[in-house]
C-alpha cells in the first residue's frame, strides 16, 4: 500500500534483512495452512544459486518503509484477511 501511495515508480524488494531457508519457509506455511507436504531431495544442479537475499535499501529508502513484523507473523495475516 505504501507504494500505491508514493510518487516511487519500479522495483524494489520487499523483505525483513533476515535469511530464510526453503525448509524454512515450508515449515512456516505446515504450521500455518496445517498441511504436511513429502518432500524430495536431490543433488544441488550445477550453477545453482546456493544463497541469495534480498537488498531492501530502495523499499527502506524511496518508500520510507520498514517491515514491522517476521515472516511468520506476516503470513500469518496474510492468511487471516
Amino acid at each position: 500500500m505504501v507504494a500505491l501511495q508514493s510518487d516511487f515508480n519500479g522495483a524494489c524488494n520487499v523483505g525483513t534483512r533476515g535469511t530464510v531457508t526453503l525448509l524454512q519457509l515450508i515449515e512456516i506455511l505446515e504450521e500455518l495452512c496445517g498441511w504436511q507436504v513429502e518432500k524430495n531431495f536431490d543433488e544441488p544442479r550445477e550453477g545453482g544459486i546456493v544463497h541469495s537475499s534480498a537488498v531492501v535499501e530502495r523499499m527502506n529508502n524511496d518508500l520510507g518503509f520498514t517491515t514491522q513484523v517476521n515472516l511468520h507473523e506476516g503470513l500469518q495475516l496474510l492468511l487471516d484477511e
